[in-house]
């Protein structure tokens, strides 16, 4: 059985889903490139993914509001501060995973509203 702060950090999964979220989401929107911005985003800056590779200061406007790394941040508070101040990296990771969620569902809706095209024949479908 999985206890203590072992299982504060198994529910810390929305860390994942964070991360995949906004990826698809991008990706639905902006296709192909929309990964690469996710990487740049996710990766390079390491808002939601990756630790405090970036000092605050330096961050553009967005990413310096935002802070560091909130999962790291999220993972450290559970494991040495017994999970005080968890709510900021909490509802960084949820608005990223939303967000992604909101990115997909309105590129779904906006490719079945899309009238058909034309098929092969050039005749409307």
């Amino acid at each position: 059985m999985v206890s203590g702060y072992n299982a504060a950090l198994a529910g810390l999964g929305i860390l994942v889903a964070a991360a995949a979220a906004a990826t698809a989401g991008l990706q639905a929107v902006l296709g192909l490139p929309g990964t690469l911005v996710a990487i740049i985003a996710l990766v390079v800056f390491g808002d939601p993914t990756a630790g405090q590779s970036i000092a605050t200061a330096p961050l553009a406007s967005p990413w310096s509001v935002i802070g560091q790394g909130p999962g790291l941040t999220a993972a450290c508070s559970i494991i040495y501060l017994g999970g005080f101040n968890l709510a900021w990296p909490l509802t960084v990771l949820a608005v990223y995973a939303a967000g992604g969620t909101l990115l997909v569902l309105a590129a779904a809706a906006r490719r079945q509203r899309r009238p058909a095209g034309p098929t092969a024949a050039g005749q409307p479908a």
